[in-house]
């Protein structure tokens, strides 16, 4: 509804202004209809997280499905100007697990990571999603160019109900290391990454490559 009827405004007003449309309402109007993409990615990827046959346990492929929260979150990421690079390693890991947990673990952390470089100061926002293998092990590491860990130790990150943000709700790092652990793995934060924010480096056992 909200798409149409912010459609239906442009249309009108670019008839009622003619000229002068673009230097009054062409950007508050593509705010909203950004706004607006950028509402209905996150509505889609909640409820996918919620669909019956992601919480199955199967065999999941790490990197495909790290593409395709990729390609799911590319609106909502663009509209907020942040970058994010896929960094991929060789092969295709696959582990025993439901996809909605993995799904869960890197959306919590990619959201944390847009929620840093919207309190940072820097002008290109940079997120990089990182994946080595090690013999069993699969490390995922998420980096950002944000302010990094601050005001908080990295030991009460974990904790429910322990935020930074205005309005967070402490919640999104503690589902990530639940998650985690549930799989087997381990996860660490970093303070500050070679990219000047915080890092998460998450271990999971794999089945193979």
């Amino acid at each position: 509804m909200i798409s149409l009827s912010i459609g239906s405004l442009d249309r009108a007003a670019r008839k009622l202004l003619g000229d002068r449309y673009d230097s009054t309402l062409q950007k508050p109007v593509k705010r909203i209809i950004s706004a607006t993409e950028s509402l209905g990615v996150l509505g889609a990827a909640t409820l996918k997280l919620l669909a019956h046959e992601k919480r199955r346990p199967s065999k999941v492929d790490v990197h495909k499905t790290l593409k395709t929260l990729a390609e799911t979150f590319a609106p909502f990421l663009n509209g907020r100007d942040v970058e994010l690079d896929l960094q991929l390693c060789g092969g295709e890991p696959y582990l025993r697990a439901t996809e909605a947990a993995v799904e869960s673990i890197v959306t919590n952390l990619l959201n944390n990571s847009v929620a840093a470089l919207e309190q940072g100061a820097c002008t290109q926002r940079r997120v990089v999603i990182r994946t080595e293998v090690e013999g069993s092990v699969l490390i995922i590491r998420v980096l950002d160019n944000g302010p990094g860990i601050r005001d908080v130790s990295k030991k009460d990150i974990w904790l429910p109900g322990v935020t930074t943000r205005t309005n967070g709700t402490g919640l999104g790092l503690t589902i990530v290391r639940d998650a985690v652990i549930d799989l087997g793995g381990s996860v660490e934060a970093v303070e500050k990454s070679e990219l000047g924010g915080a890092e998460m480096r998450i271990e999971l056992p794999i089945l193979g490559v």
